[in-house]
């Protein structure tokens, strides 16, 4: 039975009170609570869960875990709220460069960037590392003016290897997600 270790993001009284944060810290604490970076092998899950509000950032998700379908790293909704990611950023609101297996679920990601090149959610592996697996579930994204936002692209950098940003065994799954405002969906 996998182990599910969840951490809480939050204003206050929580244990982080960023997304940023709480991606800093999930190497110490499978490391801490795991013995390692090894979920697999610890048959464990680390799942943030994140107050209803809205959260003024963006963020790269980045780290070395060793994960499966199961045994990954989660950010989603508390139950019962919605928690709201974004800003002006001139990039991506949310950037996967390592981290197989991730999974953003019940989120709403919010740019209000008018970049020429505007991202809620981007795949993009850096050089020889994977990104396979993610899953994207009841996200929301939205820039209600800007017809250069793309709300989930998925790219591969001409050196990543091992999956890229998904794989046949291993693919990156959109599922009961909606984009609203202007521009793309899928890049």
């Amino acid at each position: 039975m996998v182990t599910v270790i969840t951490k809480t993001i939050g204003p206050t009284g929580r244990d982080y009170t960023t997304f940023t944060l709480a991606e800093a810290a999930v190497e110490s604490i499978a490391t801490a609570e795991f013995g390692g970076t090894d979920l697999v092998t610890a048959d464990g899950a680390i799942v943030f869960e994140a107050d209803a509000g809205t959260y003024s950032e963006n963020f790269t998700i980045s780290n070395s875990l060793t994960c499966d379908p199961t045994r990954n790293v989660t950010y989603q909704s508390a139950a019962g709220g919605q928690a709201v990611v974004g800003n002006a950023a001139p990039s991506a609101i949310i950037k996967i460069t390592e981290g197989a297996f991730t999974t953003l679920r019940r989120l709403t990601i919010d740019s209000t960037s008018t970049s020429t090149s505007i991202r809620g959610v981007e795949v993009f592996p850096a050089s020889g590392k994977t990104c396979e697996g993610c899953l994207f579930d009841s996200l929301t994204m939205e820039n209600p003016t800007n017809v250069n936002f793309t709300a989930i692209e998925l790219q591969l950098e001409s050196s990543a290897s091992a999956g890229g940003a998904g794989s046949a065994t291993n693919p990156t799954v959109i599922k009961n997600c909606v984009e609203l405002g202007a521009g793309n969906g899928l890049g």
